[in-house]
């Protein structure tokens, strides 16, 4: 039984077995993007579930093993934080390295990618009635991102391929293309000093699996509001 990418359902509904299920915020790619890049590129099955029961939120995040979404689960396996997903994802796909030394290089990506995460989140995302975002903006625009993708960028040409570890695509080339589209958006012109990560954007997004991905969310939003996506003209 096959059932459609995307539908609504509340989380603690009864699902069909033998596919895998995703749930994330409605309208809102987030910190499941990074996870559905890789299982569409894979060919992992999957059913989508998007959650807009705001209302019922204080109940359902209660019976959640750490209270927050993405949630994913199959007849083998619950999870309920996103890197971890990603990895369990990568490591059924064979995208997870081709050995040990590949593997942990991949795992310090994500752990260095998912710290960058938070770091965005406490300064673009954390609004709640904020008076200091846009300074806080301009110096995450200026100093935090230009730093982070320095980093990035070394270890890329420490690879010295078409992709971030080994020669061939894994789920550290999905996180960092999630990453790297969430700081596009308000920092259009970030990646123009860093071409090898660039180059690897650009090689994932044109990727026809991701591609139609990509055009099949449209205009979604990457935050859980579109303040943070208006495009700041700095750096």
């Amino acid at each position: 039984c096959v059932l459609p990418r995307s539908s609504h359902a509340n989380l603690t509904e009864v699902k069909i077995k033998m596919i895998s299920r995703l749930r994330y915020w409605d309208g809102c790619r987030g910190r499941a993007d990074f996870i559905r890049v890789l299982m569409e590129q894979t060919d992992f099955p999957y059913e989508y579930e998007a959650f807009s029961g705001w209302e019922a939120w204080p109940i359902e995040k209660k019976k959640l093993t750490f209270g927050t979404l993405p949630f994913f689960q199959n007849e083998e396996i619950q999870l309920n934080q996103s890197v971890t997903i990603l990895r369990y994802v990568a490591r059924k796909t064979d995208t997870y390295g081709s050995s040990p030394a590949e593997a942990s290089r991949i795992d310090q990506i994500l752990d260095g990618l998912y710290d960058w995460l938070q770091l965005m989140v406490s300064n673009v995302c954390s609004l709640n009635g904020r008076t200091d975002y846009e300074s806080d903006m301009r110096k995450y625009g200026l100093e935090d991102v230009p730093a982070k993708l320095a980093i990035f960028e070394g270890l890329a040409k420490e690879n010295g391929g078409e992709w971030l570890v080994g020669n061939k695509f894994s789920a550290a080339d999905a996180m960092i293309y999630t990453v790297l589209e969430m700081q596009c958006r308000p920092f259009p012109k970030c990646l123009d000093e860093f071409p090898q990560l660039s180059a690897i954007f650009e090689r994932v997004k044109n990727l026809p699996k991701v591609k139609a991905y990509i055009e099949r969310m449209g205009k979604t939003s990457m935050f859980a509001f579109n303040l943070a996506e208006q495009p700041i003209h700095y750096p």
